[in-house]
């Protein structure tokens, strides 16, 4: 499949999608929120109609679609179930603001540039707290003083409790411009969100083990930007003589399919980068099938990328790995499982940690105002006209396809990969990303042979805070072709 960034629309659909435009309503509306809806559901319901993985499975649900509807909801009744009624397809959504979905796939926006996981902070199970997982670079949560490890007890002077503690989080630890947090040791810190762009590469070592050397990349999302100092990295590796590499994907929940491509160029064997070989294959519904035909199901590997706007070139990048070990959990998702998924035939990989989360589809992002603007020549001059305005800066995320190695097998469908050695992120045992004392770095150098003072057998450690979590509230992401 070309899996290059499509800002628009795929290319060899749009006759497709042409010829089957449904404008599905007759009566004008009477209010401004109904042409809002008007419109964002005739975009999206014309996506859905040509793009959706599962689009026969749907069919009855999406023709009863009604121009009233409110899009959002409607979305999330009509996407793919199981029998129960249980969400197979838990990932197309449709959003009112494009923009920043975008930026936040591209790791740009008003943040404190820090994330952290929930916690129970009793049995009692009444509390969260907020455990700090990353910190990112030159960010406020830097400058603050907050590191890895770092207990949230209270927010703005008040503690979290369980019954609502999504909105909290949300509004005041995530998408607040000031915020105040009260640590576990009675520590007040003041941050303030800044704009900024949060670096995907996070830490990045080079490890002695046993005379071979094993690099380290804790690598947080598949983000275009990123994609310089990856190749930039994969210099400095080649230049240490790595052979092995420790990925760490823990808290990765994926990005840009291109940038997967870029560092399958460097990590697979140079022969099979040379030749081309099949990297990834991806299974459409059949209409699609039937309109792009059998190449545009199949990704081979390559060396020259045009990411954004600038072009790339891996051709002397290859690190001839050997071995690598990747570090997942259950935030481990969709592009991290995807390039694991397609470097597996080539690439001896072991999974440290815990199981991932299980995404195992393609989505394309498009906008509601560009698919007017796309289909003006198809839609009654009114239609094209309200559509620029009321659909403006919506946009809808779409599963198109479900990802598979060359052999045709998605290895993390449909619950995600099962790690080959169970290890319990800890962020609060005392260290940071990166150092060898780290609790699954510890178990993935001891595995690589990494010579410590006393080195104990590999085995699973007990989860922190005593409880189990409740489920986090994921940081909304949009992106363009994106396994995310």
């Amino acid at each position: 499949m070309k899996r290059g960034v499509k800002i628009l629309l795929l290319a060899g659909a749009v006759a497709l999608l042409s010829s089957c435009i449904k404008p599905f309503w007759v009566d004008e509306p009477e209010e401004e929120s109904q042409y809002t809806r008007k419109y964002v559901n005739q975009f999206a319901y014309n996506i859905m109609a040509v793009y959706y993985l599962w689009v026969d499975e749907i069919r009855e649900k999406l023709d009863n679609w009604m121009t009233n509807d409110d899009p959002v909801e409607k979305i999330k009744e009509i996407r793919y179930k199981d029998s129960e009624g249980k969400d197979i397809d838990r990932w197309t959504r449709v959003t009112d603001d494009y923009d920043s979905f975008v930026n936040s796939i591209e790791g740009v926006g008003t943040t404190y540039g820090y994330e952290f996981t929930l916690y129970y902070t009793s049995e009692a199970r009444e509390y969260v707290a907020a455990v700090v997982t990353v910190i990112y670079a030159d960010s406020p949560a830097a400058a603050a003083g907050l590191k890895r490890g770092d207990v949230i007890l209270k927010v703005d002077g008040s503690p979290i409790p369980v019954e609502g503690y999504e909105d909290i989080v949300k509004s005041k630890l995530m998408y607040s411009s000031h915020c105040e947090l009260t640590l576990s040791d009675n520590q007040t810190i003041s941050m303030d969100a800044v704009e900024m762009y949060c670096n995907p590469v996070n830490v990045a070592r080079v490890f002695n083990c046993g005379g071979k050397k094993v690099g380290y990349l804790h690598y947080t999302s598949f983000a275009m930007n990123s994609c310089q100092e990856l190749i930039s990295l994969c210099k400095t590796f080649k230049t240490y003589d790595v052979s092995e590499l420790i990925l760490d994907l823990r808290y990765n929940s994926g990005g840009y399919v291109v940038i997967e491509e870029v560092l399958a160029s460097m990590f697979a064997p140079a022969s099979v980068v040379a030749s081309g070989d099949v990297f990834m294959t991806e299974v459409y519904n059949k209409y699609l099938t039937q309109s792009w035909g059998e190449e545009e199901s199949v990704t081979h590997f390559r060396t020259k990328f045009k990411v954004g706007t600038n072009t790339f070139d891996t051709s002397d990048v290859n690190l001839g790995l050997t071995k690598i070990y990747a570090i997942m959990t259950g935030g481990s998702a969709s592009a991290s499982e995807a390039i694991i998924c397609g470097l597996k035939p080539f690439v001896d990989i072991e999974i440290i940690g815990e199981q991932s989360y299980g995404k195992y589809c393609t989505g394309i992002v498009f906008e509601g105002s560009n698919w007017f603007e796309t289909y003006k020549d198809e839609l009654p001059k009114k239609d094209y006209q309200n559509g620029l305005k009321y659909a403006a800066n919506w946009g809808i995320y779409v599963m198109i396809g479900r990802y598979a190695d060359r052999n045709g097998e998605t290895l993390c469908m449909p619950n995600g990969f099962i790690p080959d050695h169970e290890i319990h992120d800890n962020p609060r045992d005392g260290h940071q990303l990166g150092d060898p004392e780290e609790t699954m770095l510890k178990a993935t150098l001891t595995l690589a042979g990494y010579s410590y003072p006393s080195t104990p057998g590999v085995k699973s450690t007990t989860k922190p805070v005593a409880v189990e979590q409740p489920a986090m509230p994921k940081r909304e992401s949009f992106g363009v072709f994106l396994h995310q």
